[in-house]
C-alpha cells in the first residue's frame, strides 16, 4: 500500500470535507488515471464558550426565564436562535439539566417562553428537545423578516414599556439586523424590545491545524512521494501553513527564499488568497486558479506540471515568470481583480451604446466581464474568509459558496445563510400550497428539485405591461407610451406548473423601464428600477393596474389609462461561471408575437445580463432616483465598494433598487455549469423549456391569451386585450 501511495501526487486540501460527497475528492481521485491522492486538512472549528454556557445554565436553573408571581417579569421573556450552533449549545444545557434530574425542565422553560427561530433547520433542532415552549418564526427565512415578526408578536404578549429583555444566542461572526431593528429609537418606548446578545460560540482556526498539517506533509515527504500540492482556500491558516513549511523568517515574519521547499507546491483557490499571501507575507504561490472550482485548481496544477515537463526539469513544477518563491510579484505583473480585471472581449464605443461619458464612468464596473468581476473576492470567499486580516463579515453570495464546494451551493458557510436559503424556499412552497382560493397551479416535485440546475437562482412567471401617455386613448407607437413595466412572480424552485391560476402571494416585484423598450443587442444598456416589492397581485391591481383621474388647474380632469398587458411567460435568473447573472425568459402569451412585442424588444425567448447598482455610489443625475433602496448593512458590504454587483434575488426585494439590463444572446444566459454537466443535471435551457411547456398547457386550459386576466385576477372588460399590432 505504501508503494502504491508513493507513486501518487498528494493533494492537501485545507478545508473541511463536504458531506455527503465532496467534489474535490470526486475529481482528484479519478483525475489522470488516479494519479492524485486528495487529503482534507480542516482549518476551522466552532468552539462553545464554556464560561458563557455555565452562566446561561445558571440563569435557567435559577428560574430566570419564568415570570415572577402576580404578574412579575422574568429576567428574559424570550430566546432567539438564528444558527444551528446556538441550538446545539442550548441543547447541551437542556440535556444536562435533564440528566441531573433535580429540576423539571418544563418548569424552568415554560410554555409562556417563546423560542424565536429564523428557519426550519433551527426549528427542527429545537423541536427535537421536546420542550413545552412555542417555537415561532420559522416561516420568516431571514433576520430582517424575523425581527419584524418578533416586534409584532412580542408586543402583543407584552404590550407597553418595561417588558422583559429577549436573549439572543449568537456566534462571534454575526449580523446586527435583529438588535438594530428591535431597538430602533423611532419605535418609541412602548414598542421597543431590548435584545441582549450573548456570544455563546466562536469560530476560529482549529488549534490542532498546524500539528495535523505538519504531520501529514512530513509523513508524505518521509515516504519519498514524488511531490505534494497544498490547496489554500482562504487566508485562515496561511501563517500556520507557512510556519510549518519553514517558509517564514522568524524575525521579519516575511517569506524567506533560503528554505528548501521539500518538493511541496502551493495553489490558491483564487486571487484574494493569493494577494493575502503576497501582501501579508511577501509569498507568491505556485498556482492561482483561474476559476474557483475543483476544475480550476486541477487545470492550474496540470498546466504547471506540463510546463515542468516541457522545460525538462524534474525538480518542481515551474512558476509563472512573474512569480518568484518567497518574493512579491513584479510591479508589471497582471493586476489582481481588486483593480477591476476584465475578461478580454470586444468593447462597444460610447456612440454605439448611446451612453454618455458620465454614464459610462458609472457603468464600467457593470460591464467588467459582462459585470462578472464586480465582486472583488472573485468568487473564492468561503466561511473561512471571516478570519481574514480585514475581518469582513460573511456574505451569502453564490460566488462565495463556489470556492469551498466547487458548486453553486456549499456546506462551508454561516448557519444563518443556510437557514435563509432553505427557509425562503420552504416558506414560499408552503404558502403556495395554501394560496388564495386554493388554486392548484403550483405542484411540488421531488424529481424537479433533484434535476434543478444549480445555477438557477430563481424561476417564475413574468408579465410585461405598457401604459399610454396621459391624454392618449390609443397608442400607435412606442413614442405614445408613458412607460413600460414588467412583473416577476417567483415560484419555489422545487415546483412545476399545473392547471389553474397562480396563488396570490406577497412576493411579486414590479419593475419600471423608463426607456420603454427592452435591450435588443449587446450595445443596448438600459436602466430599470423596482417600483414595488414584496407585493401581491391584488395590491398591484388596486394600486397600479387600474386607471385613475386627477384634476389640474389648466386642463381640468386628466385620466391615466389602465395598464395594457402585452406579454406573459416564464423566466429564470441564472448565474454563469464567469460570475455574470442573467434574466432569461420565454413568452407564452400572446401565442403569436406581433409588431407591438417586436418594437418593445420582447421576443419568443430572450436574455439580458442583469446587474444591481450600489446605492452608495453616486451616478449621473439623469439616472438617479429620489430615494435609495433600504439595503441592509450586510448587502451594502457585499458590493465591496463597487458601483455594480451581480444579482442576488434578495436585492430585488427592495423598492428603488436600480438594475442595468444589457442585451445578449439567449445561449449565454443558459450556459450550464461544469459540475452540472459532469453530473448530468438539467441545463437552464431545459428547465426554461419545461416551464414554458407547462405554462402553455396551463394557458390552454384556462382562456388562451386571455389567461393573463385570470392570473392577474382582473376583468377583461376593464383592461385592453393583449395587443399584437398598434
Amino acid at each position: 500500500m505504501a508503494e502504491q501511495s508513493r507513486g501518487k501526487i498528494h493533494i492537501l486540501l485545507l478545508k473541511t470535507k463536504s458531506a455527503p460527497t465532496d467534489t474535490y475528492e470526486e475529481l482528484f481521485t479519478k483525475l489522470d488515471n488516479h494519479r492524485y491522492e486528495p487529503v482534507f486538512v480542516p482549518v476551522l472549528e466552532h468552539r462553545f464558550k464554556r464560561d458563557v454556557l455555565d452562566v446561561l445554565r445558571s440563569q435557567i436553573t435559577k428560574r430566570g426565564f419564568v415570570p415572577a408571581a402576580e404578574g412579575g417579569l422574568a429576567l428574559y421573556g424570550a430566546l432567539i436562535f438564528t444558527s444551528q450552533r446556538a441550538v446545539e449549545a442550548f441543547a447541551e444545557i437542556v440535556e444536562d439539566i435533564r440528566r441531573e434530574g433535580s429540576q423539571v425542565i418544563d418548569d424552568l422553560l415554560p410554555e409562556s417562553l417563546p423560542l424565536y427561530v429564523v428557519g426550519p433547520a433551527t426549528a427542527r433542532g429545537l423541536r427535537s428537545l421536546n420542550l413545552s415552549c412555542p417555537i415561532l418564526g420559522e416561516h420568516t427565512g431571514n433576520g430582517e423578516a424575523l425581527a419584524g415578526f418578533m416586534l409584532k408578536h412580542y408586543n402583543s404578549i407584552y404590550p407597553g414599556a418595561g417588558k422583559s429583555s429577549i436573549l439572543f444566542l449568537v456566534g462571534d461572526k454575526r449580523r446586527d439586523i435583529i438588535p438594530k431593528t428591535m431597538q430602533a429609537v423611532d419605535l418609541g418606548a412602548e414598542r421597543v424590545c431590548k435584545v441582549d446578545e450573548v456570544v455563546i460560540y466562536e469560530t476560529g482556526e482549529m488549534h490542532s491545524f498546524q500539528d495535523n498539517f505538519s504531520a501529514i506533509w512530513r509523513k508524505n515527504s518521509d515516504a519519498k512521494c514524488e511531490h505534494q500540492w497544498i490547496v489554500v482556500f482562504s487566508p485562515t491558516g496561511c501563517r500556520a501553513m507557512l510556519e510549518s513549511l519553514n517558509l517564514l523568517d522568524a524575525k521579519t515574519g516575511q517569506a524567506t527564499t533560503t528554505s528548501p521547499r521539500e518538493r511541496i507546491f502551493i495553489a490558491t483557490i483564487g486571487p484574494t488568497t493569493r494577494d493575502y499571501l503576497q501582501d501579508e507575507f511577501g509569498f507568491s504561490p505556485d498556482v492561482c486558479a483561474d476559476r474557483p472550482s475543483p476544475e480550476g485548481i486541477a487545470d492550474g496544477i496540470r498546466a504547471s506540471e506540463k510546463n515542468t515537463r516541457n522545460a525538462g526539469s524534474s525538480s518542481s513544477p515551474t512558476r509563472s515568470d512573474d512569480a518568484v518563491a518567497g518574493t512579491k510579484r513584479k510591479p508589471e505583473a497582471e493586476p489582481s481583480p481588486k483593480r477591476s480585471r476584465k475578461v478580454t472581449k470586444k468593447q462597444t464605443t460610447l456612440e454605439e451604446s448611446g451612453i454618455t461619458k458620465d454614464e459610462d464612468s458609472e457603468m464600467k464596473d457593470a460591464e467588467a466581464s459582462d459585470h462578472g468581476s464586480t465582486d472583488k473576492v472573485d468568487s473564492e470567499t468561503t466561511a473561512e474568509d471571516a478570519q481574514a486580516k480585514n475581518g469582513r463579515k460573511l456574505s451569502e453570495s453564490a460566488s462565495e459558496k463556489d470556492a469551498s464546494n466547487g458548486a453553486t451551493k456549499a456546506d462551508t458557510t454561516t448557519d444563518e445563510v443556510k437557514e435563509e436559503e432553505t427557509a425562503k424556499a420552504e416558506a414560499t412552497s408552503q404558502a403556495m400550497k395554501i394560496g388564495d382560493n386554493g388554486d392548484g397551479a403550483i405542484e411540488e416535485s421531488s424529481q424537479r428539485e433533484r434535476d434543478m440546475p444549480s445555477n438557477i437562482l430563481e424561476k417564475g412567471v413574468i408579465y410585461f405591461f405598457t401604459r399610454n401617455r396621459v391624454g392618449l386613448d390609443d397608442a400607435e407607437s412606442v413614442g405614445d407610451l408613458q412607460r413600460t413595466f414588467f412583473v416577476l412572480r417567483p415560484l419555489p424552485t422545487n415546483t412545476k406548473l399545473g392547471d389553474g391560476a397562480i396563488p396570490d402571494l406577497k412576493n411579486n416585484r414590479l419593475f419600471a423601464l423608463p426607456k420603454k423598450t427592452f435591450p435588443k443587442s449587446h450595445s443596448d444598456r438600459f436602466m430599470a428600477f423596482v417600483e414595488k416589492a414584496n407585493t401581491s397581485i391584488q395590491q398591484l391591481k388596486d394600486e397600479f393596474f387600474k386607471g385613475s383621474e386627477y384634476e389640474t388647474k389648466t386642463q381640468g380632469t386628466r385620466r391615466i389609462d389602465p395598464v395594457t398587458p402585452v406579454a406573459e411567460g416564464v423566466y429564470a435568473i441564472t448565474r454563469t461561471e464567469d460570475r455574470t447573472t442573467h434574466l432569461v425568459y420565454s413568452t407564452t402569451i400572446p401565442s403569436d408575437l406581433g409588431e407591438v412585442q417586436e418594437d418593445l424588444g420582447i421576443k419568443d425567448q430572450g436574455s439580458f445580463i442583469i446587474s444591481v447598482k450600489n446605492p452608495e455610489r453616486s451616478g449621473p443625475s439623469s439616472a438617479s432616483l429620489p430615494q435609495k433602496p433600504d439595503f441592509s448593512k450586510e448587502i451594502i458590504e457585499e458590493f465591496r465598494g463597487l458601483a455594480w454587483s451581480e444579482v442576488k434575488p434578495k436585492y430585488l426585494d427592495h423598492e428603488y433598487c436600480q438594475i442595468l439590463l444589457i442585451g445578449e444572446n439567449l445561449e449565454k444566459g443558459v450556459e450550464p455549469t461544469t459540475k452540472d454537466k459532469k453530473h448530468d443535471k438539467e441545463t437552464p435551457q431545459e428547465e426554461l423549456e419545461k416551464l414554458e411547456h407547462e405554462d402553455e398547457l396551463r394557458v390552454q386550459h384556462l382562456n388562451g391569451d386571455d389567461s393573463v386576466f385570470d392570473d392577474l385576477k382582473i376583468s377583461k372588460k376593464d383592461y385592453p386585450t393583449v395587443p399584437t399590432t398598434w
